[in-house]
């Protein structure tokens, strides 16, 4: 038999709650030894499991209480069997035997006759009929005990029924007392380190004061050591299964929650600011535990199966439109809201071959809301990294858009879309494939240009003309060299290009490159001063703009070349192009803000040696147009 000096809260499985001074018999201990850390015990109130070893003693009472209580544990045992599912009896039979087993050595070490016990009757024929199998292997503890709390005087732990009973044997619980704290200080392994506000919160402060002698070292002001490696990952990926909010706004609730709780439990602060920086450390899940790419990979297959059943697209009927439509939309939401590496490693297997399979899908399905969803789904795509741009680049999706394009003026929402996704194909300048300038020539340019210099525009068209100019200026990116820019080639032609222009200079004005799409594209030029750079490379297209349009970008140029610091890239392209301006355009005949020009290119030219090329700029202007600029110094 034994006693409970300390109060314990059985959390894990198999394990049991109690009170200080609660009664057990012992069935069995965790791994066999007498200083096991659990002891599978039969509590006063019937109930079976696991408790710590260290919150107990041994418990003297009446041979005759020890004889019923070890007899009601059996008892115990045989009605829980009945009530639970057969799995295997060998364990049972094992317990019970150890019961009865224990229930024989203790007669024999009290040299008593087992006629001499009213309930002897009560262990007879134990081993008669099969006994079902409560398994309490399931309910072993994997875990070592927990340390015992602070080891107070047990008289002051007692509740006052218990220090009734045990007034009469005060020495032998002293004595007790010390034998705990003893063995708690020298033969326990502190497994599991609590800090010393945790261990001790069922106590006052003056009784902390009081005991403080008392306390084992390893009890004294520890913080907490927990496994709590990837804790904030599983967090995240609980919040957004649970509520289906993206990942990123999953992060904000989780790290709310953590701060609310690192504040309101400062004992655990140290805990929950590790699991705060792996949420902020964003560790992808690996794909087998990411609901996300589980559901992605699930649709990316289900549409393979739609693209390969041309027999459906047929029909006149589309019975699998619903389908496939409810299937895109939860791909572009899990795409959208997941973590993006997620989506990215979905994505990349198989040498992006979803990918390629979308593209190839889009190119044979004919139906207008199918093709809308895809294009958001390129979109999607795209964002997540320059690797998917570069893949769908080299697919089929550019020609099939590109014909899109041309064939459908009408549907305004799939012209937006088509010109956008075509535009975010092109955004990082990569080269096209030869094979494809035969279809994206002047003509598909002259195309464009033409629509945007429609004299009357709606709100509609305006949205095609905003749409249209992205995609000279994306596609203007692919070309290095002003004699093979086809799209130089059109202007030249053309002569005159006024919505273009005059937009064109609004974007310069306020800094917008309507191309930058993409936070992975680091590398990109700006589009807008880059096509202006390549218009005034040569004369033939360096007079498309207007007198007065020139002289806005001018001031342009100024503004920039004076606010623009020594080392910053931005300055040297905005040097290189007012070289080109005053080289191949008409600028000698109205010599605008020549003077501050002249300011700017002066200062530039005593900057430190970070400006090298900046000042390289400036003394061949000097060179080329002695009569207009010059070296003051």
């Amino acid at each position: 038999m034994y006693r409970a000096v300390y109060k314990f809260d059985g959390s894990d499985l198999g394990t049991l709650s109690f009170d200080v001074g609660d009664r057990f018999t012992a069935i069995d201990d965790f791994d066999g030894g007498p200083k096991s850390d659990w002891l599978l015990v039969y509590s006063a109130k019937g109930q079976i499991g696991y408790v710590p070893s260290n919150y107990l003693q041994p418990d003297e009472i009446d041979v005759l209480e020890v004889l019923k209580s070890i007899d009601r544990a059996i008892d115990a045992v045989k009605q829980q069997a009945k009530v639970l599912p057969e799995k295997s009896k060998v364990e049972q039979l094992k317990n019970l035997r150890k019961l009865e087993t224990h229930r024989k050595e203790f007669l024999k070490q009290h040299r008593l006759r087992q006629a001499h016990c009213p309930q002897e009757e009560l262990c007879s024929a134990r081993n008669d009929d099969p006994v079902k199998d409560i398994n309490i292997q399931e309910l072993k503890v994997q875990r070592p005990a927990p340390l015992p709390p602070c080891s107070l005087e047990v008289s002051e732990m007692l509740p006052a029924n218990s220090q009734a009973e045990t007034s009469d044997k005060d020495s032998e619980v002293g004595a007790a007392s010390v034998e705990v704290r003893n063995t708690t200080a020298m033969h326990l392994q502190p497994t599991n380190k609590l800090n010393s506000e945790c261990e001790v919160k069922n106590c006052t402060e003056q009784e902390l004061c009081k005991n403080e002698r008392l306390l084992p070292e390893f009890c004294r002001k520890k913080e907490l050591e927990t496994n709590v490696d990837g804790l904030g990952n599983e967090l995240v990926e609980q919040v957004r299964r649970s509520t289906l909010l993206s990942f990123e706004k999953s992060k904000v609730a989780v790290n709310t929650m953590l701060s609310m709780m690192a504040n309101r439990i400062p004992e655990f602060k140290n805990v929950i600011d590790k699991i705060m920086e792996d949420v902020t450390r964003n560790q992808t899940q690996s794909l087998e535990e990411s609901s996300d790419a589980f559901r992605l990979n699930r649709i990316l297959k289900e549409l393979v199966a739609a693209k390969d059943d041309s027999q459906q697209r047929s029909w006149f009927l589309h019975e699998d439109e619903g389908k496939i439509c409810s299937h895109l939309e939860e791909m572009n939401s899990i795409i959208d809201g997941a973590n993006p590496e997620t989506s990215r490693k979905v994505l990349e297997q198989d040498g992006y071959d979803a990918v390629q399979n979308l593209a190839q899908y889009y190119q044979m399905e004919t139906r207008r809301s199918i093709r809308l969803l895809l294009l958001q789904s390129f979109g999607s795509m795209c964002a997540l990294d320059s690797r998917i741009v570069s893949e769908l680049l080299n697919s089929v999706l550019p020609l099939e858009l590109a014909r899109d394009i041309q064939d459908d003026l009408k549907d305004v929402q799939k012209l937006t879309y088509s010109a956008l996704v075509l535009s975010m194909t092109f955004s990082t300048g990569e080269a096209l494939p030869l094979q494809y300038y035969a279809h994206l020539n002047s003509g598909f340019i002259n195309f464009l240009l033409e629509h945007i210099e429609v004299t009357d525009q709606d709100v509609e068209s305006e949205q095609i003309v905003d749409g249209f100019i992205r995609l000279i200026l994306s596609f203007n990116l692919h070309f290095e060299l002003p004699e093979e820019n086809i799209v130089m080639k059109v202007f030249a032609e053309r002569k005159t290009a006024k919505t273009f222009t005059e937009k064109l200079l609004l974007m310069l004005n306020r800094e917008d490159d309507p191309v930058k799409l993409f936070e992975h594209a680091h590398n990109c030029p700006n589009s807008v001063l880059k096509f202006v750079s390549d218009l005034y490379s040569c004369p033939e297209t360096s007079n498309l703009f207007y007198t007065n349009d020139a002289k806005v970008l001018v001031d342009i140029i100024v503004r920039q070349l004076t606010d623009l610091s020594s080392g910053d890239k931005m300055r040297i392209e905005y040097l290189s192009l007012m070289h080109l301006l005053l080289k191949n355009s008409q600028y000698l005949e109205h010599k605008h803000r020549q003077t501050e020009l002249q300011q700017c290119f002066q200062r530039i030219s005593q900057d430190d040696k970070e400006a090298e090329l900046d000042k390289r700029i400036v003394h061949l202007i000097w060179k080329e147009f002695p009569n207009e600029f010059y070296n003051c110094l």
